[in-house]
């Protein structure tokens, strides 16, 4: 950081805090969000954020106003990166904090006029930010979106958790979803989240319908879930294991609250298990081409990572990618459903 003097967050009346990249990472800025809630109740905190991950804003209590940045239609070039500088202007926004590195983000931070701009150091033109705040490789993505709040004078990090608020309508209509199909919410069920954006990110939907089996021979109640992009293979999944297939049918907020229902998830390395971590359901989490220490991984107490560790080609790609390098794809094949189940019966403390 450089040697500038810092400022209390109470000087600024208005925020705006910029995040546009995949649904995951806005998930992990939900923290910095809270704590500079906690720091300046009385300041108007705006987000920007994808169409995407609007959905998942309208559920935090610490923002005020969602800026939707829709970079492929209507927000596309220069005209909509000046559109949306427009709109943080009329907000009379004085402080915004980057957490994401393009340049969009830094030309969008600089055109709002805001006195004041936090960014990393390894933010595209940096040197337009008023303070730079230097980008650690090895912390939590969580920690890194905190640390920016090192240009500011006496902040308290008080963070326990994301304040989080559902429609009666999402919670209305999953609670409606269980009852209909016999599952039992007070007794709690396991969900299966197969999808991923990244193909090699997909665990086999044949390990995840084998582990679905087993979990209902233990007399788990299954629920799969995903977008709609997914449903081939969540259809794929349920057919094969019997579990109640909700892929495609609930809104991301709608998943979220199922959640907080919910006594496990079991996922890729994929934004559900950021949702999770969001209503402190515990989740195992499986990795292939990626590795927790890219600093995406879940981080509650009962949450595990759990992947091939002896492979001298993890990690290969930072997300993922469409097929794997060397054609073999162990880091995912040789991910057994007895290996990840075993996991799941430890955190259930099922009888074997």
């Amino acid at each position: 950081m450089s040697n500038l003097q810092k400022i209390a967050l109470q000087n600024f009346k208005s925020i705006a805090v910029i995040q546009t990249a995949f649904l995951g990472d806005f998930v992990l800025v939900l923290p910095l969000l809270q704590i500079i809630r906690n720091n300046a109740p009385k300041a108007k905190i705006s987000v920007v954020c994808t169409p995407v991950s609007s959905e998942t804003a309208s559920l935090a209590s610490a923002i005020d106003n969602i800026v939707v940045y829709d970079k492929r239609i209507k927000h596309k070039g220069m005209k909509g990166i000046i559109l949306l500088a427009q709109n943080l202007k009329s907000a009379n926004v004085d402080l915004v904090i980057a957490p994401h590195r393009s340049f969009r983000t830094t030309l969008l931070a600089k055109l709002t006029g805001a006195k004041y701009s936090v960014g990393f150091d390894k933010n595209a033109f940096s040197f337009l930010y008023s303070n730079k705040i230097y980008y650690e490789l090895k912390e939590h993505e969580i920690e890194r979106n905190i640390s920016l709040l090192a240009a500011f004078d006496s902040v308290k990090i008080d963070y326990n958790s994301v304040d989080v608020n559902f429609a009666k309508k999402d919670v209305d209509l999953v609670d409606s979803l269980l009852k209909e199909n016999n599952i039992d919410s007070k007794q709690s069920f396991v969900v299966l989240a197969p999808g991923s954006v990244w193909a090699t990110k997909k665990w086999k939907i044949e390990h995840f319908a084998k582990l679905s089996s087993m979990l209902k021979e233990k007399g788990e109640q299954i629920v799969v879930i995903g977008s709609k992009a997914e449903e081939e293979d969540a259809y794929l999944l349920a057919k094969q294991s019997g579990a109640l297939n909700l892929c495609g049918k609930t809104s991301i907020p709608q998943s979220i609250y199922l959640l907080s229902k919910a006594k496990l998830l079991i996922t890729n390395d994929s934004a559900p298990t950021h949702f999770a971590g969001l209503v402190a359901c515990p989740t195992i989490t499986l990795y292939g081409p990626t590795v927790p220490e890219f600093g995406f991984a879940p981080i509650g107490k009962n949450d595990r990572c759990l992947a091939i560790s002896d492979l001298k080609c993890r990690p290969c790609a930072i997300h993922g990618g469409k097929s794997c390098p060397l054609k073999h794809f162990d880091c995912m094949n040789k991910l057994t459903p007895e290996y990840v189940f075993q996991n799941a019966v430890e955190i259930l403390k099922l009888g074997r």
